[in-house]
């Protein structure tokens, strides 16, 4: 795999720290080993949590999927609104739940020789805003490959478990790892969506409004900045490549509570290519998110099998 190619993969894992802290897998599927998912204070019960959350988000997502209903013109909300209102919503928000997945499927030609690769990746996160609790699993699946992590933030410090190995993380991996959940959280997602709220159009459902947009052309430029400043955080070669690309088409999808205004689903599809020195590339990217169990979790602990074996990075 050529380099750019492996540049790409870069900007899958920004991605997937920057914006899919949650998406639309479920916790059985994105988890590893079960002794680095019992994150509440007693273990049978979390056990017995992770048996029902998937089949929770499966209804949850499942409810999604409403039939548009009609409703006087003055009784809809405008897009503005809509995002202040959940704005507000979630100022006052304690914790949430988000699941997540991506898909990616990427086309490179160099020397007249093309490479295909196809990436997916599923996230769980469990967050509790004060003090900052977090617990995120992710894996990553290329070539029949899979790769399983999760990762606690806890006042017991930042802790990752990969390939059956503890770590707890230095204050300067912790700090960079906390600012990448951070740009996952909801709250982020909907100022980067805010961004463009003069080009949606709103969708009634019986429970929910559904913004949503499309975009081609010039309008792109706007996204690229938006994208560039979430992902590259001063890396100089992401940045240079998010430059190099040619956004070609983008949809967007941000759906929330009828009653709450809280944030339900959020989706994108984004195509892009890129030419340089004989080089040509091609990426689809598909991105689902949902949000539940809002208020709803329990204080998140790092398992003492993890704080008692964890090296010091």
């Amino acid at each position: 795999m050529n380099r750019w190619l492996r540049g790409f993969g870069t900007v899958i894992l920004a991605l997937s720290l920057a914006g899919c802290g949650a998406l639309g897998g479920d916790k059985e599927q994105a988890g590893g080993n079960n002794s680095a998912i019992n994150h509440q204070t007693s273990e049978n019960e979390q056990n017995e949590e992770n048996g029902t959350r998937a089949e929770e988000r499966e209804v949850s997502n499942d409810q999604q999927d409403e039939k548009e209903t009609s409703l006087a013109v003055s009784d809809i909300p405008t897009v503005d609104e809509i995002f202040q209102r959940t704005s507000e919503a979630m100022e006052s928000l304690s914790s949430y739940s988000s699941t997540g997945i991506l898909r990616m499927k990427m086309t490179g030609t160099y020397d007249g020789q093309s490479e295909e690769q196809a990436y997916e990746l599923r996230t769980t996160m469990d967050l509790i805003r004060e003090p900052l609790q977090l617990f995120q699993s992710i894996r990553i699946s290329m070539d029949g490959v899979n790769q399983d992590s999760t990762v606690y933030a806890t006042e017991e410090g930042v802790y990752s478990y990969v390939d059956r190995l503890w770590t707890k993380h230095s204050e300067d991996t912790s700090a960079e790892l906390i600012s990448a959940m951070k740009e996952a959280m909801a709250d982020k997602q909907l100022e980067q969506y805010e961004l463009f709220s003069k080009d949606m159009k709103i969708s009634v459902q019986d429970r929910a409004y559904q913004l949503h947009a499309e975009f081609s052309g010039e309008v792109l430029d706007n996204f690229r900045s938006a994208l560039i400043n979430q992902m590259a955080s001063g890396n100089q070669d992401i940045s240079t490549m998010l430059n190099n690309m040619e956004i070609q088409h983008v949809k967007l999808s941000y759906t929330v509570d009828k009653n709450t205004y809280l944030p339900t689903k959020v989706s994108m599809v984004l195509s892009v290519g890129m030419d340089e020195d004989g080089q040509s590339f091609s990426m689809q990217m598909m991105m689902d998110s949902t949000f539940s169990q809002f208020g709803e979790i329990k204080p998140i602990h790092v398992p003492q099998e993890g704080i008692d074996s964890a090296y010091l990075e």
